[in-house]
């Protein structure tokens, strides 16, 4: 479902984060994915959890037992919500195209 799959990635700087209602905190990213619903399991989500949170520490150079300042929103969207190409689209319609259909 990689075409229907959007990612976001934000970076805050430590001034715009508040921790305890108080500015100042950590700088923190944040990901967001927005998949069709039913598309990712519960085991590809925690795949993507980890291996987001896995390669922003590398990024960082953090050690193993640091805690990583990333923060991650899986959103299944309904199919119905999505327009591509100016209509709706099943998992179905992106798992079993027809044999002529052109790649999304």
């Amino acid at each position: 479902m990689r075409s229907t799959t959007w990612i976001y990635f934000r970076d805050y700087d430590d001034g715009t984060v508040y921790h305890g209602g108080k500015q100042g905190g950590r700088k923190v990213i944040s990901i967001e994915v927005n998949a069709f619903q039913g598309g990712l399991d519960a085991m590809a989500k925690k795949k993507l959890i980890s291996g987001f949170t896995g390669a922003i520490a590398k990024t960082l150079g953090l050690k193993q037992a640091d805690l990583v300042p990333v923060y991650i929103v899986l959103r299944d969207v309904p199919t119905i919500d999505w327009g591509v190409f100016g209509e709706t689209i099943t998992l179905d319609d992106l798992r079993n195209p027809a044999a002529d259909a052109a790649p999304i």
